[in-house]
Parts: structure tokens; sequence; C-alpha cells
């Protein structure tokens, strides 16, 4: 069981690096928890109508779109494995392997759907190994629960789900991978982008900002217990996606 200090140590390293407000933050959000879940979501945009240009990883990559014979390696990747049926665990690792699972199986289902529904997902390639996952989003997009992102066809999309794989980390396979799918929609006529990031992801968005994407906007999110709805109230910017799709 993590002790005190174990909490300490991770309280000095995340005020370290995304600062001491953070650490405030994180201690608000705990302590509430029982009673609503809440968060900070912040808003970025690309404008693709711009000169983009190409990047390149520290890594030769080698860039697709995923088909659904990808899904259950995809799974695996960012996932893991399942462990096997018969293996021995305490009730509580047995609960926590259950939960895994059935979050596997609920991935298996939407990302299937979402491939077939036409979003398109970019796998990276390093050799025979999977370096980075990203997706772009047509139509909708749900970045919070209960809050849809509702896109202009043809000329918006959502780029979500990023996921770069340990070993590549600190190689800027995100960077090369993020900037083709920009490419691409802008190949096809789309003229802005979108995305979003955490409070709690201050690296991330470092990343994104030094890939040229600018803030939109920032919003709080209230998800009472208990309760089929979110509440958004705007903190800056503006959200003009969420706006449309709470119009109707």
């Amino acid at each position: 069981m993590p002790t005190f200090k174990y909490y300490l140590e991770q309280a000095v390293e995340t005020a370290r690096y995304d600062g001491i407000h953070f650490v405030l933050w994180k201690i608000l959000t705990n302590a509430i928890a029982p009673l609503c879940r809440i968060g900070v979501e912040i808003i970025l945009e690309s404008d693709l109508t711009r000169d983009l240009k190409p990047r390149t990883a520290k890594v030769a990559l080698e860039i697709r779109h995923a088909t659904l014979d990808d899904v259950e390696r995809l799974i695996r990747e960012q996932y893991g494995e399942s462990l096997p049926v018969d293996a021995q665990l305490s009730d509580a690792k047995e609960y926590e392997e259950a939960k895994k699972e059935r979050m596997r199986a609920n991935l298996t289902r939407q990302y299937r759907h979402d491939i077939e529904q036409g979003d398109r997902c970019f796998i990276a390639f390093a050799g025979d190994d999977i370096a980075h996952v990203n997706w772009s989003r047509f139509g909708y997009a749900l970045p919070i629960i209960g809050c849809m992102f509702a896109l202009r066809a043809g000329e918006e999309v959502f780029c979500s789900d990023g996921y770069t794989a340990p070993a590549f980390r600190g190689a800027s396979v995100h960077g090369q991978v993020n900037m083709h799918m920009l490419l691409e929609a802008k190949a096809q006529g789309y003229k802005v982008a979108y995305t979003t990031t955490d409070l709690s992801r201050t690296r991330s968005r470092r990343g994104l900002l030094r890939l040229d994407w600018t803030l939109c906007g920032r919003l709080l999110y209230i998800i009472p217990r208990g309760l089929r709805r979110t509440f958004i109230v705007r903190l800056s910017g503006r959200y003009g996606p969420i706006i449309r799709a709470a119009r109707g």
C-alpha cells in the first residue's frame, strides 16, 4: 500500500513539472469526488488553411490507416494483454482485472464502430512495432462525458486519443503523425482541426503548442454522481463545436 512518503514524493514531482496550483487542484477534485466529477478541459485548434510543413520523427516511421483487422492489436498495445482465465488473483486484483476486461471489450466495439462509420485511426510503425496511434474524427466527437462536439461536415475535424508507445516517447513521433493527419485533412478540403486536453496533461499541451496549435477556450465540466447530466461553465475563450451541439 502506498505510504505518506510516496504521496509526498508524487506531489513534489507534480509541483515541479506542472506547478503548485495543479497539486491544489488535484487535492480539490479528489476531495469532492464522492459528490461529483469535475475537470477543466482545454480546447485547441489548428487553422488548416495556413501553410503546413511535414515534420520528421527521430525514428523512421511508416504511417497508415488502421483497418478492422488491426483493432485487437491496438487494444493490446494500449491496454495490455488479457490475463489467462485460470490466473490466481486476490479478490481486489480479480475485481480490477474484470474492470479492465470490460473496458477492453467496450473499446474493441467502439473502435470497430468508429472505423466503420468513417473515422480514421492512424498507426505509425517503427519497423514491426507500433510507435504511435491517433484518430481523426468527423461529424461528432465526445471529449467529455455527456458533452458532444458537433463538427461541420467537410470543414472541421477532431483529433483525439493520441497514444505513444513507451519505447518511442521523446522521439517526436507524435509530431510527425499529428502533422500527417492535418495535412491529409487539409488536402481533403477541411478548414480547421480541434483537439482537447485536460488540465492534468501539461506536457501534452506544451507539445501541441510546439506543433503550432493555438488555444481556443477553457471550460469547466461538472458531472454530479447519480445524475446523467454534464454541466459546462465557460472559463475563457470560446468552444463553438460544443455550443452548436448544445443548441441542437
